[in-house]
C-alpha cells in the first residue's frame, strides 16, 4: 500500500536523512534544538514531534546534544566563546 504525501501529518514532510544529520550536525557544534530546527527551516516543535514519533531520533538527538555541551565546554576551557 502506498502512502501519499497529502495524506501524511505535515511535520512528516520534510524529515529526510539529510535533514535529519543537519539537525544532528548542528546539535553536535553546540547550537540548540531551536536553533538547529531554524537552520534546517522547521519549528522547534516539528522536532520535538519527530523525537516522540521515532525512538531512534530521539537517541540521537540526545547524544547530539551532549557532543554539543561536551564541545562548548572544551571550547570554552579553551577560550573559545560560542555566544559571539
Amino acid at each position: 500500500m502506498t502512502q501519499h504525501l497529502n495524506h501524511l501529518p505535515r511535520h512528516y514532510l520534510g524529515k529526510s536523512p539529510i535533514v535529519c544529520n543537519a539537525i544532528l550536525s548542528a546539535l553536535r557544534s553546540g547550537k540548540n534544538i531551536t536553533t538547529a530546527a531554524r537552520i534546517v527551516g522547521l519549528a522547534r516543535s516539528t522536532i520535538l514531534v519527530w523525537r516522540k514519533a521515532d525512538p531512534e531520533f530521539d537517541r540521537a538527538v540526545s547524544l547530539a546534544k551532549e557532543d554539543g555541551i561536551a564541545k562548548v565546554v572544551a571550547d570554552r576551557l579553551r577560550g573559545i566563546d560560542h555566544e559571539t
